[in-house]
């Protein structure tokens, strides 16, 4: 079973899982800390008094607790400056930094808790659902990535308007393509159809044949199996009548963190953000209403698993 806030982590937990713990440990912690021992003795495989251990096994469990270690430096690394903890020189210690971004360490702490919480039965915190967040911190990071000239959209449910009311709305911005027309009885009443944020680069000359991105946005880690359910190609076959020039490319964006082992064939398919990815473009909106949701739904989340957030941090 993989590893929730709710739940406590087994030894059968695999590298992300517990390169997760340890940053949410650090938020255990009076002082913002926890040490890879620390890991081990909570996950039942150090005991003292155990004197007929394999030998095998154990150089096996070290490998593992090197590969969380290294995890947790590639993450550092591949945050591109942002990421909100330390590790020592040693590999031993993690600590909350509090020197960090207080932006991005939100957004952060946001993706992390995002990916370790029931995102089904308990995404709600004051009336803010913490799914939609995503979609509008995915559409700031879409958009970043492709560029100073880029506009973007969210598509999905957190954005205002029926599902006809946000196409209509996507083909004027894009300023290319029509819609099909909308007399057809459906039975059933379409939400997004699985496109949740839509970025663009457009030219001056407002002619097509334009940089489009299609994005779908997955909080929790139970994505691995929805990277294929947006299509572009199928997406513009229902609802549109006249096409964009080019088909839009398909981008998948998760919350949670991707083994780098694992990661070629995940992204494989699609434009794939993970959540080092996401924190690399992600830009700091202090003051906008979707930041400040995000904010409050993380503390919120926080509040109800005992966590806590250095003082610099609340600022």
């Amino acid at each position: 079973m993989a590893y929730k806030l709710s739940s406590d982590i087994t030894p059968q937990a695999n590298v992300v899982e517990v390169a997760d713990f340890w940053e949410m440990e650090c938020l255990r912690k009076a002082d913002f800390s926890a040490s890879i021992m620390d890991i081990k003795k909570t996950m039942g495989i150090m005991d003292d008094e155990q004197e007929d251990d394999d030998p095998e096994q154990e150089i096996q469990l070290e490998i593992f607790y090197t590969d969380v270690v290294n995890e947790i430096e590639r993450r550092a690394n591949n945050c591109n400056g942002k990421y909100p903890f330390f590790l020592d020189k040693n590999g031993y210690v993690l600590e909350l930094d509090g020197k960090a971004d207080v932006c991005f360490s939100w957004i952060y702490l946001y993706c992390l808790l995002a990916t370790r919480n029931n995102m089904g039965g308990n995404r709600m915190v004051d009336n803010i659902d913490g799914t939609k967040l995503f979609e509008k911190l995915g559409k700031v990071v879409l958009v970043n990535n492709l560029g100073k000239n880029a506009d973007g959209m969210v598509f999905g449910t957190a954005a205002e308007g029926t599902f006809y009311e946000r196409l209509n709305k996507l083909v004027t911005n894009l300023n290319e393509g029509m819609t099909a027309p909308q007399n057809v009885d459906l039975t059933y009443n379409p939400q997004d159809d699985k496109l949740d944020v839509v970025a663009w680069v457009a030219f001056a000359d407002k002619q097509p044949s334009q940089l489009i991105c299609f994005a779908q946005c997955k909080t929790g880690d139970n994505w691995s199996n929805h990277t294929k359910q947006l299509r572009s190609d199928d997406f513009l076959t229902k609802w549109f009548y006249e096409r964009p020039a080019l088909t839009p490319v398909d981008s998948f964006m998760v919350v949670d963190a991707v083994d780098h082992n694992d990661f070629f064939h995940r992204a494989a398919t699609n434009l794939f953000f993970d959540r080092c990815r996401l924190i690399n473009y992600a830009s700091c909106p202090k003051g906008n209403d979707w930041f400040d949701n995000m904010r409050h739904w993380t503390i919120g989340i926080m509040k109800q698993f005992d966590l806590n957030m250095r003082p610099a941090l609340m600022i």
